[in-house]
Parts: C-alpha cells; structure tokens; sequence
C-alpha cells in the first residue's frame, strides 16, 4: 500500500512539473515562435518601405495596400507579400500623419496580446 501511495505521489509530480515547464501563461503567442513574429515584422518592413514610395511618388498616404500594388506595379508589392508568418493578411490603415501595419498574430485575431504593429509617420510634401 505505501508503495502505491509512492508511485502516485511520483505521478502527481511528474505531471505537474511536466505542465509547469510548458508554455509560461503570461508569454504571448508571438514570444512562443519568435521566427514567425520575426518573419512578420520583416515583412512588415517591406510593406511599410513599399507605402513610403508610394507616398514619396505621390504626396499621399494610399487608402490601401492595393492602391500601393496598382500603383507601384507587381515587383514592388508581391501577391501573398501582405499576409503575416500564419498566413493571415496583415492589417493595414491611414492614421493622421501616417499608417499602421498590424499582424493578428498566431491566433488571428486583432486586438489581443499577441499582435505585431508597426506605426508609421510620414511627412507629405505638397503637390504643385
């Protein structure tokens, strides 16, 4: 009987140190896959150098990521180069004095912990 007690006690903290060296609660998604939380703000980098040229050519911060790929032409911005590690697309809008670029993260879903945002000011010249 006390060896029963023993070996289930044994188990007990086998699998309790077994979930305790899992993923930490209080780490975000992007913090458990940290090559596709890079790969992400890598591409994210891209997008937001191919929005500045088009602001550079045309004094105005785009209304979207396709008005960049029309206008800057299919070299530029690639089919599938708007879309996050977890192949999810990445969220663009205009702010007042810029843009923001926003990945959902692995669980794809925008506004929570694990999302990947890069804001972006850029100063308009006027057109003549």
């Amino acid at each position: 009987m006390r060896t029963t007690k023993a070996l289930v006690g044994l188990i007990y903290l086998l699998i309790g140190n077994a979930t305790a060296c899992g993923t930490r609660t209080d780490d975000t998604e992007a913090d458990v896959y940290p090559g596709r939380a890079e790969r992400t703000r890598v591409q994210m980098a891209g997008l937001a150098r191919a929005v500045a040229a088009y602001v550079d050519s045309t004094g105005d911060v785009p209304r979207s990521l396709e008005i960049v790929r029309s206008q800057r032409g299919v070299d530029t911005l690639r089919e599938g180069q708007a879309k996050d590690a977890w192949g999810i697309a990445i969220e663009y809008s205009r702010v007042d004095s810029g843009f923001t670029l926003r990945s959902a993260g692995p669980d794809a879903k925008i506004g929570t912990l694990d999302d990947l945002t890069r804001v972006e000011r850029v100063s308009l010249r006027r057109r003549n």
